[in-house]
């Protein structure tokens, strides 16, 4: 499997002060490239100076969090994009009690298995609203045989997974914010 760049064995020689160095694989009798598709892409945190407001992409805020991530009590551009706000909750998971662990992870396996559930239910409906357009014999009805069958699925599962989350004791408001439905709806489960 070759040799693991940590391994105290392996040095690599002074390449700089850049941040990014790009090396390229050639045979070394004919300086001939080995292959414009391989190459090694070599990154030092420590010469990377942008500070968190100045960084223009996700390569660069992906940068910035890796150097700074020890220091970090709370992820830049959480709000503004999805992965980023995965990663916020990762480090706030980790952070749990042994006892909140537990009671996450059960909320999680509930979660996970509504939301298949859910996309079960969205399955049938589709299939059923297929079978009704196919029937029907038009494009016209496939179509709406499909959003028909989408928008049933999606809300007979969103009550499942509500009905689940009540059961486990989740606040109204958290169930609300999780699955889009009024309070009176919860309120009614």
């Amino acid at each position: 499997m070759g040799k693991v760049w940590h391994d105290s064995s392996i040095r690599l020689p002074d390449i700089g002060n850049e941040f990014r160095t790009d090396v390229a694989l050639m045979d070394m009798k004919s300086k001939e490239p080995f292959s414009g598709d391989m190459r090694m892409i070599f990154l030092q945190l420590p010469y990377f100076e942008k500070d968190a407001d100045a960084c223009e992409n996700d390569f660069e805020r992906w940068i910035y969090v890796l150097k700074h991530m020890e220091a970090l009590n709370k992820l830049p551009w959480v709000a503004k994009n999805p992965i980023f706000r995965r990663l916020a909750e990762i480090g706030e998971v980790s952070a749990l009690s042994k006892e909140e662990r537990i009671q996450y992870d059960a909320y999680i396996r509930i979660f996970r298995d509504n939301l298949y559930a859910m996309e079960g239910a969205e399955e049938v409906g589709i299939r059923k609203g297929l079978a009704r357009g196919r029937a029907e014999g038009r494009a016209e009805g496939r179509a709406e045989g499909r959003a028909e069958g989408r928008a049933e699925g999606r809300a007979e599962g969103i009550l499942a997974t509500a009905r689940n989350l009540k059961g486990l004791g989740i606040s109204n408001e958290d169930i609300q914010k999780a699955t889009g439905l009024s309070m009176e709806e919860i309120e009614s489960l």
